[in-house]
This record gives structure tokens, C-alpha cells and sequence, in this order.
């Protein structure tokens, strides 16, 4: 082929390809078997461990898709997020309204700046007397304690102190303010009407400084076309601040090339409908 040709051919398949999303954060699953040591074997626990994280990143993947997960296995220890789902009985000094013997599926998350919010599911009763049995019957009993609406709503609960992104997205103040996400609509299956919260950071009188947690509503795709470094960010998601106010004092005439956007976190999420099964 023609060298002509070929570099034609090549500025047709950049200008085609559909603009990159930001990369996800990840958040590592993690699941501890902290009772029934009398029933299984350090085998059976690290089997058992290996097998529900595999289903529940699996699940997460499906039901909140707007991070990237992976299970223990296959952690990497750079990773700065962490759900871990503990089964073990209540502490003696727990909750009084935890029977003793009742074994529950204590869930938290850890990782920079995440509080220390737990969630609590009780999984078998102080009267359950069915056995413990290694294998897929007790990976299922598992599963079922865990059913989509854990999902949307403790396991949401806690990773709302998760940021979507790190250091990603561009900051605009013409035709109109607000931030550009990282992310079209079905990447993250956020839909318009969706609130975010944003932290951003610009220069400052003496380096970079941090902005406050701004609050933002998606309210549609971000078209505009004519600065060819924001090209690539056409399609994606925009969101306008709720408080312009706060919005101008905090970026306070700042050139926009110079804003990051170092953090969001989602506060309301709306449903893409090509995302409802």
C-alpha cells in the first residue's frame, strides 16, 4: 500500500474510534471465613474463600458497573480499595441485638478516606442446627444471603465512599460550567439525572490546591466541537454544578486546561434504561 494511503487509512480509524473512557476504579472483593473452623479444613476455607469472591466481583461486575473488580486471587497489592465480607459469629462485646450463635456476613470497605461504616446480614440463626458442609451447597447458601437487593442497597451503601474515578475528566466554563466525566452513559450505566459529587484541584498561590466536594447533575452529552482537545471527550457525560455560586468562587477565573478533576463520587445514581434487565 501507498505510504499516502496508508496514513489516510490510519486517520479514518482515529477519527472513527469511539472516545476512550477513563480507567475505572478498582475495588478488590474480598471474602473471610472466620467461623466453622471446627467443620472445615484451612483447605475447605481457602476453597470457599476463592469460590463466593469470584461470584460476588462477578455480580458487582453486573449490578454496579460502574467500577472495575477483582476478587482476592488475583489482587493486586497496589490496589487501593477493599469490600470485605467477613462470615463469623458476633463479638462477645458486639450488638446485643446479635444472639449468641448466630453467625452473620459482616461487610466493610477500606481503602483512602472511606470511613468505617460496616453493614450486618445475618446468615444462620442461634437455633439453625443444620450442618456445615464443605462445597457447592454451602458457596449457594452463601449466594442466597446475598440477593440483588443487598446488592442496591447495603453493598451500595458502602461503596458510595468509593470515587467512580481518580485524576480524570476535564473542568469547562464555556457555553456552559461544569465537568465533563470520564465516561459516556453506557460505560457506567449512569443516566442523566444522576448526582455526583466532585473534587477538583488548580492551581493555587502556592502550588496545587484542593477544591471542596462540589455537587453536580448529569444533564446530558457533552457535544461541544470545537477545541480539538476535547475531541475525545465528545459523548461523554457532563454535569453542571448544583450551586454555581460555590462553583465560580471555588475555580475563581482558573484556566480550565489547568483544572483536574481528582475525584467523583456518585450521591444519586439514575439507571440507564439499556442497562434494566
Amino acid at each position: 500500500m501507498p505510504r499516502r494511503a496508508w496514513i489516510a487509512l490510519v486517520a479514518v480509524v482515529l477519527l472513527a474510534a469511539p472516545a476512550q473512557a477513563g480507567q475505572k476504579t478498582t475495588v478488590t472483593v474480598k471474602f473471610v471465613v472466620d467461623t466453622y473452623r471446627e467443620y472445615l479444613s484451612d483447605a475447605d476455607r481457602a476453597g470457599l474463600e476463592a469460590k463466593v469472591a469470584a461470584r460476588i466481583a462477578a455480580r458487582l461486575r453486573t449490578l454496579v458497573p460502574y467500577f472495575d473488580y477483582t476478587d482476592a486471587a488475583q489482587s493486586d497489592p497496589t490496589r487501593s480499595f477493599l469490600l470485605r465480607i467477613r462470615l463469623a459469629k458476633p463479638a462477645p462485646t458486639g450488638s446485643t441485638d446479635r444472639k449468641p450463635g448466630e453467625v452473620g456476613l459482616y461487610l466493610d470497605v477500606q481503602g483512602p478516606r472511606v470511613g468505617q461504616d460496616s453493614q450486618y446480614i445475618v446468615f444462620r440463626t442461634a437455633d439453625d442446627l443444620r450442618s456445615v458442609v464443605a462445597g457447592e451447597a454451602l458457596v449457594q447458601e452463601i449466594d442466597g444471603r446475598l440477593p440483588e437487593s443487598v446488592y442496591a442497597g447495603a453493598i451500595t451503601r458502602l461503596l458510595v465512599q468509593v470515587p467512580i474515578a481518580q485524576m480524570a475528566g476535564r473542568v469547562i466554563f464555556q457555553p456552559a460550567s461544569g465537568w465533563i466525566l470520564p465516561y459516556r452513559v453506557s460505560e457506567i450505566c449512569l443516566d442523566f439525572g444522576s448526582k455526583v459529587e466532585i473534587e477538583s484541584r488548580l492551581p493555587g498561590p502556592v502550588g496545587m490546591r484542593t477544591t471542596q466536594r462540589l455537587k453536580a447533575r448529569a444533564s446530558g452529552s457533552f457535544e461541544r466541537t470545537d477545541q480539538a482537545d476535547l475531541s475525545p471527550l465528545v459523548g461523554n457525560i457532563f454535569t453542571e454544578p448544583l450551586d454555581a455560586p460555590a462553583f465560580q468562587q471555588e475555580m475563581a477565573g482558573a484556566n480550565a486546561t489547568q483544572v483536574l478533576i481528582s475525584a467523583i463520587w456518585i450521591l444519586e445514581r439514575e439507571t440507564a434504561a439499556e442497562c434494566v434487565r
